[in-house]
C-alpha cells in the first residue's frame, strides 16, 4: 500500500506543478489550505487525513483521487483502477 500511496503523492505533485499561479491560488481556496503546505507534505512524504483526501479530490475536480492518497481507506476504490496500479508495478 505504501508504493500506492507514494504514487498518489507523485500524482498530486504533478497535479500541482501543471497549474498556473492564478490556477493554484484557486485550488488553495477550494481546498482550504496553501500548495507550501501540501508541497512539504509530500516531500516529508506524510499522510494526508481521509477527510484532507476527500478534499483535494474535490478541489482538483477529480483530477487527484482520495484513494491516490489513501488507498489504505478505500481499497475497493484501488481495485477498480487497473491503470493505477500498473503505474505502481
Amino acid at each position: 500500500m505504501e508504493e500506492l500511496r507514494h504514487e498518489g503523492l507523485n500524482r498530486l505533485r504533478q497535479y500541482i506543478n501543471s497549474l498556473e499561479t492564478t490556477d493554484q491560488k484557486a485550488f488553495e481556496k477550494r481546498l482550504g489550505t496553501t500548495i507550501n503546505y501540501l508541497r512539504n507534505a509530500i516531500t516529508n512524504k506524510k499522510r494526508f487525513d481521509g477527510e484532507l483526501c476527500v478534499k483535494i479530490e474535490n478541489a482538483s475536480y477529480g483530477n487527484v483521487k482520495r484513494y491516490w492518497l489513501r488507498p489504505g481507506i478505500w481499497p475497493e476504490l484501488v481495485s477498480q483502477d487497473s491503470d493505477f496500479k500498473a503505474n505502481v508495478n
